[in-house]
């Protein structure tokens, strides 16, 4: 039987707002979404491509949105209100 775990997580105002915005998306409690990005990421820890199709797939998003800028990436320190990026 499988066990459950209970996590924590801390969000900044720009993290909340973008699970907020997707689980609305997708019609679904951020919960779900949360479960369904944790399983996904599982399924596929051991081919090695995960890190590189989530980074590929948040610029897609972004561009397809208009918002993407070169040079940038999804939830930088710049993006949050009241902190400066340091150059």
């Amino acid at each position: 039987m499988a066990r459950k775990h209970r996590i924590t997580i801390e969000l900044d105002e720009f993290g909340w707002r973008a699970l907020s915005d997707e689980a609305a998306r997708q019609n679904v409690t951020v919960e779900e979404l949360l479960v369904h990005a944790a399983m996904y990421y599982l399924s596929d820890l051991d081919t090695g491509r995960v890190a590189a199709r989530v980074l590929k797939e948040i610029e897609e998003a972004e561009e397809s949105a208009g918002e993407g800028r070169p040079g940038r990436r999804f939830g930088t320190p710049s993006d949050r209100p009241g902190e400066e990026e340091e150059g």
